[in-house]
């Protein structure tokens, strides 16, 4: 199965997501590409493991400063999508509210091209107490991106029920196939007496506190 992934960017630095993703490509026996708005020549491109469409725009120091950076623009990822998705037996969009997202339901609406959406937390009703004048923002793109991105697809993905359920008091109209799956990753590699010491140089008043390991915790 080839499986091709949208997500806003590979590096490292982000998290969770592309993580989940290289981890999946390791583990799971199955074709995994990365579409993302990553800059060709991003260095941590050579040291994702999974063959990467960096389709971003090369922009200058300048351009790196605008507030609405995050979003993600880009000329080339829309069309690459329209061009190639119909070689892959499924698409996986990672996150919302970036232009990756929005390039995926440009594509994928209508296109016959079955996908999923990983929502990775992002519709936390959480925000909309927090920051009530961007959710109002949010609002509007849902109308116009995420809510149809994700009523047309033919899953969109949790990690826990209580995540799921939250999920429905965040926009409007909410209106989804809602499935909750599990999302590993790799054990903890390297030396612990090491990482040990590393940790409490970047939190010294956690070095004489009682740990848990995890290992120990029932969920």
């Amino acid at each position: 199965m080839n499986i091709l992934h949208i997500i806003a960017s590979v590096n490292p630095v982000d998290g969770g997501p592309i993580e989940g993703i290289v981890q999946q490509s390791r583990h799971v026996g199955h074709e995994r590409h990365i579409a993302c708005l990553d800059e060709p020549g991003a260095p941590f491109l050579l040291d994702c493991g999974v063959k990467v469409f960096a389709l971003g725009k090369t922009r200058g120091a300048a351009w790196r400063r605008q507030p609405w950076i995050r979003y993600g623009y880009s000329p080339y990822l829309l069309p690459w999508l329209r061009k190639n998705i119909r070689q892959y037996d499924v698409v996986v969009v990672n996150g919302l509210w970036n232009y990756a997202a929005f390039a995926a339901r440009r594509a994928l609406v209508g296109s016959g091209v079955p996908y999923v959406v990983f929502t990775h937390g992002m519709l936390d009703p959480w925000f909309k107490r927090v920051y009530p004048v961007k959710s109002v923002a949010k609002q509007i793109s849902w109308w116009f991106c995420e809510g149809p991105l994700l009523r047309h697809a033919n899953k969109v993905l949790f990690t826990t029920q209580e995540e799921m359920a939250l999920a429905r008091n965040s926009f409007w109209p909410y209106e989804l196939r809602e499935k909750v799956v599990s999302y590993g990753t790799a054990d903890i590699q390297g030396e612990p007496d090491r990482q040990r010491r590393k940790f409490h140089a970047l939190v010294p008043r956690l070095r004489q506190r009682r740990l848990i390991p995890l290992s120990q915790v029932k969920l």
